[in-house]
């Protein structure tokens, strides 16, 4: 791709060599989102947390895919996000505390 810029010198030609690429900051580091996720299946009953994660899970992938990253990415940090969201829950029953002060 090249593209053309003018300045007070003159015109410069600028050519891109490849595609810029996104860093997607990790699911599973998103403490804010684990925690939320993990205070809302907490407040509901399994099938209802079982609807609340597959819409939400779906919901994530297609932002993932819209920032281009590939199935196998996206399974990847879908499964990493998950464990996180696990890990916050089970420290919440085993500790008695809030989904709040896990992850």
């Amino acid at each position: 791709m090249t593209g053309i810029h003018a300045d007070n010198r003159g015109p410069i030609t600028i050519e891109i060599i490849r595609a810029p690429t996104v860093a997607v900051f990790p699911l599973e580091f998103r403490i804010g989102e684990v925690r939320e996720a993990a205070k809302e299946l907490d407040s509901r009953n399994r099938y209802l947390g079982q609807q609340w994660w597959a819409a939400h899970i779906k919901q994530l992938r297609k932002s993932l895919r819209d920032l281009g990253l590939s199935s196998h990415q996206i399974d990847h940090e879908i499964q990493r996000y998950g464990s996180a969201v696990s890990r916050s829950l089970n420290l919440h029953k085993q500790y008695g505390s809030t989904p709040d002060g896990a992850a």
